[in-house]
């Protein structure tokens, strides 16, 4: 079983890994889950609902701190126990074209 869990993992963090979206991957080695931050001018409750219209289930993490979370890009929580890794990779691109309509433009160097 472990195998299994751990192959997903890895699947999900290899394809966050080349999202030029993702700001942050935080932990990825803790539970069935992973903590990604965005580059979006959304909050996490306006991505979990536009996200809920495209039949995705997100969740932010502002909701569990238990005092006024710090300001900042949204961070949302990335279940991968339950999905196969062909629901991930669709999960994925229902996120990333949510993200990309609204992505904070970068600097140019």
């Amino acid at each position: 079983m472990r195998g299994i869990y751990k192959n997903k993992h890895d699947f999900l963090v290899g394809e966050l890994k080349k999202k030029n979206w993702v700001e942050n991957i935080a932990g990825d080695n803790a539970g069935l889950h992973v903590l990604v931050q965005v580059n979006t001018t959304l909050t996490e409750e306006e991505i979990c609902k536009k996200a809920a219209e495209c039949g995705l289930r997100l969740m932010g993490i502002r909701e569990h701190y238990i005092h006024t979370p710090p300001e900042g890009r949204p961070v949302l929580l990335l279940g991968y126990g339950k999905p196969d890794e062909q629901e991930i990779q669709k999960g994925l691109e229902v996120l990333e074209s949510i993200v990309l309509e609204n992505r904070i433009p970068l600097p140019l160097r």
